[in-house]
């Protein structure tokens, strides 16, 4: 008996067989699967919600930390370069002191939803925090990330987000910082966040509303 627990038997009968004891210790043990199951379920449905933005369902800064290294290591393999794109709405204040909170949470979505739509299945969209968010292009060359930064930018801005409560349609645009490495030994993908960020910003001195490359 002892030789059979420390195999890791859960239980044990002795013979001859009770059939009623049998039976007895089958459902007990049947109930203790399903308990476990749930508690692997529940445990399971938790990590996945640490790794998602609950206001707009789009990936967090958790997920993205963890998962861009997977990225960055496919790219090497395949000897393609990883593209960065760094959106931010603009003049994202304006529209919770002018609409109120329960519109700019409207906006956010909708800026996901539209990004969500816009892009490949492999592509990777993360809320960075606030109004700013990430977006990873695997196996994407400069030229082709600018092309999807400008369909991104003008899927936003062309067409105006009804409003949330009421609300008037919004006009919003982004500007949005590109940039892309190489995974070849020499570069690594938080240069291409740094890059992407530098971009940003001088979309923004530039006027906002439009797509800047680095350098």
């Amino acid at each position: 008996m002892a030789k059979g627990l420390d195999l890791g038997a859960n239980d044990y009968l002795l013979r001859p067989l009770d059939h009623n004891e049998l039976l007895a210790r089958t459902r007990s043990q049947l109930r203790q699967r399903r308990h476990y199951q749930r508690i692997r379920e529940n445990y399971e449905r938790s990590i996945a919600l640490s790794l998602v933005d609950p206001l707009t369902g789009a990936f967090n800064r958790r997920y993205l930390e963890a998962h861009v290294p997977k990225l960055f290591a496919r790219c090497r393999t395949a000897h393609k370069p990883l593209a960065v794109l760094v959106l931010d709405i603009d003049h994202f204040r304006r529209v919770n002191s002018a609409c109120g909170h329960a519109a700019g949470d409207h906006v956010l979505r909708e800026i996901v939803n539209r990004a969500t739509s816009t892009l490949r299945p492999s592509d990777l969209v993360a809320r960075m925090g606030g109004e700013e968010f990430a977006v990873v292009l695997p196996e994407t060359d400069l030229v082709a990330a600018l092309q999807i930064a400008e369909r991104l930018r003008s899927r936003i801005g062309d067409t105006p987000v009804e409003g949330a409560n009421r609300a008037p349609p919004l006009t919003v645009t982004v500007s949005i910082g590109v940039a892309v490495v190489q995974p070849n030994g020499e570069e690594e993908a938080d240069t291409a966040f740094r890059r992407a960020d530098v971009a940003l910003y001088a979309a923004k001195r530039a006027g906002r509303n439009r797509v800047s490359a680095w350098p």
